[in-house]
């Protein structure tokens, strides 16, 4: 268990290093100020007339869960993964006194984290310009937490999708481009291909919505969970029969 700990710490030290992760950062950072300032304009153009005044936690949510933090998970997966193998600097990984299953699980979790970090920055900054700008915080707080959280668990069949197109292909560029294009194709068949949507884990992104407010009956939100992580097994398992025949 240590050396997976410390192998994650080292995997995920490599990702916050890169600056186009900070870069990506800051600007959905920027978006979120966007969204104040643009409010902050409609209040002072109407004379205060038209106040706006929401959760700006939940309001953020389905842009990074759905666009914003795919594309890191997809990038980190890339980096961690195709371009290392590209590199040949897997192999240093390798010859570590560590299994490949450790290996594997330690990437995993780096890229999860880097995911988690995005999440929590968010979070955290859109609770101040709440606080900030005067809108009731405590009330909507700790469901807003919840929300996070919960969202945090789809996030990962992301990353290992993303683990499982690396596997698949020897170019990181293709495997960037194969992993945005096959999960916006999955994310919006639900709109051309209901039957199939519902079907595909990418459709449960926002999965707060299934658990917090009005929540969906026992059975059919115990074959969501199935549906989820039955997906992630599946992805994890086929990735780790790949990276040990590599």
């Amino acid at each position: 268990m240590n050396v997976l700990i410390s192998n994650t710490k080292n995997e995920f030290y490599k990702l916050v290093s890169r600056k186009k992760y900070i870069v990506l950062l800051i600007l959905f950072l920027a978006v979120c100020l966007l969204r104040l300032g643009g409010s902050a304009l409609i209040e002072k153009i109407s004379m205060g007339v038209v106040q706006i005044r929401t959760n700006m936690m939940l309001e953020m949510l389905p842009f990074l869960a759905e666009i914003m933090t795919p594309l890191v998970v997809f990038m980190a997966a890339t980096d961690l993964f195709g371009s290392e193998m590209q590199e040949d600097t897997m192999k240093a990984v390798l010859m570590r006194p560590i299994t490949r299953l450790k290996v594997m699980t330690s990437k995993i979790l780096a890229a999860f984290l880097i995911g988690c970090l995005y999440y929590l920055a968010v979070f955290v900054i859109c609770a101040v310009l709440q606080a900030v700008t005067g809108s009731a915080l405590l009330p909507v707080l700790f469901t807003s937490l919840g929300a996070y959280l919960i969202d945090l668990i789809p996030m990962l069949g992301l990353v290992l999708m993303g683990v499982l197109v690396n596997m698949l292909t020897a170019s990181p560029t293709l495997s960037m481009l194969l992993s945005i294009g096959i999960y916006a194709f999955f994310k919006y068949a639900n709109y051309f291909l209901a039957p199939l949507g519902q079907m595909i884990f990418t459709a449960y992104l926002q999965w707060h919505r299934i658990w917090i407010g009005a929540t969906l009956p026992f059975s059919a939100m115990i074959s969501k969970v199935g549906l989820l992580f039955g997906t992630m097994l599946i992805f994890f398992t086929i990735s780790y029969i790949l990276f040990d025949k590599k």
